[in-house]
């Protein structure tokens, strides 16, 4: 997200206007997913996408002409990408998305969206806000979930996202399969903290928007991490006594999720010793283990895209059986 509002500014510093559209809320077949955004400059260029197609070079037209406005109120805009909808997209996938759509002016919005960097570089408590009034920051935490959220009241209408990532990561191990996880988890949009006991261990650059916890115990990791009643935890040290320091500190703290990587003789050895080291039931009972879904993974970027898989499953709020394409196509 951070990137986003960083071309924003620098457009705006140019002195120049941008058009901004941000996917408020989709169903199910829509191509625009949530928070989405792209950005329409005034040369026509843009960044990012709201879900390609048709559908976005309407937009694109409508934000060209837009930009040629003096003073563009914010909107709220929903498109059903059916043929019978009486707003269509121009697509047939089905679903619909509703997006917001407003203009940035150099002189009124250039100093929020500079606040609004600094908030997210600092990941503070605070809340981004789009309505009809424009764009704000709002530093009053009630205001602040950490999932997107639009509320429509009446004539009003107010979207809000946070400035802290809801999506966080910390791995335990900085290996070859360390690494390649949290580069696939950046992909993603996570933000990723990256931890190794080794001192001078080399990170390889796909990784550099890590934050890089290298050569300390995981004690000391435990400190270092914030907000850990949203971060996922998956352990891949080298070794297992290093895995056994990781484990005993993070198995007792409020995380939503415990993966370990390892061989089922390990697997048992480690559970063992918890055990033995006076770890309850309660607190073993939250260690997924193996860790990743069952695809016949073998290489450390393959067992990546494992484990990212089982992460998005477990943070899906959608029902994981969804029908199969075939199902919803008429045969007539």
């Amino acid at each position: 997200m951070k990137a986003f509002w960083e071309n924003a500014r620098a457009e705006l510093k140019r002195d120049n206007p941008v058009f901004i559209g941000i996917v408020a809320r989709c169903s199910k077949g829509s191509p625009g997913t949530p928070k989405a955004r792209i950005i329409v400059r005034t040369d026509g260029s843009q960044y990012g996408t709201i879900g390609g197609g048709i559908m976005e070079l309407s937009f694109l037209e409508l934000a060209r002409s837009t930009l040629e406005q003096k003073d563009f109120k914010p909107q709220l805009r929903s498109v059903y990408h059916r043929r019978e909808s009486n707003a269509p997209s121009g697509l047939i996938c089905g679903g619909g998305q509703t997006n917001v759509l407003a203009v940035l002016y150099p002189d009124r919005d250039l100093q929020t969206v500079e606040t609004i960097i600094d908030a997210l570089e600092k990941e503070t408590a605070q809340t981004i806000s789009i309505s009809s009034q424009g764009l704000s920051l709002h530093n009053n935490v009630q205001h602040g979930q950490l999932t997107p959220t639009l509320r429509v009241l009446g004539e009003d209408w107010f979207f809000e996202e946070s400035c802290l990532n809801p999506k966080r990561i910390a791995i335990f191990g900085a290996g070859h399969c360390g690494q390649a996880l949290a580069a696939q988890m950046l992909r993603l949009g996570y933000h990723v903290s990256l931890t190794d006991q080794r001192a001078g261990i080399n990170i390889d650059h796909s990784c550099k928007d890590a934050d890089r916890l290298i050569g300390i115990h995981p004690s000391e990791a435990k400190k270092r991490i914030q907000h850990w009643k949203q971060t996922q935890v998956v352990v891949m040290t080298h070794s297992y006594p290093t895995d056994l320091d990781a484990l005993l500190e993070v198995l007792p703290l409020p995380v939503p999720f415990i993966g370990l990587m390892g061989s089922p003789p390990k697997l048992r050895k480690i559970r063992l010793e918890l055990r033995e080291k006076g770890l309850g039931q309660d607190l073993l009972a939250k260690l997924r283990a193996p860790v990743g879904l069952a695809i016949g993974s073998d290489t450390p970027e393959e067992i990546a895209v494992s484990v990212a898989a089982q992460l998005i499953q477990e943070n899906s709020t959608r029902p994981l059986n969804e029908p199969d394409f075939a199902d919803n196509v008429s045969t007539k």
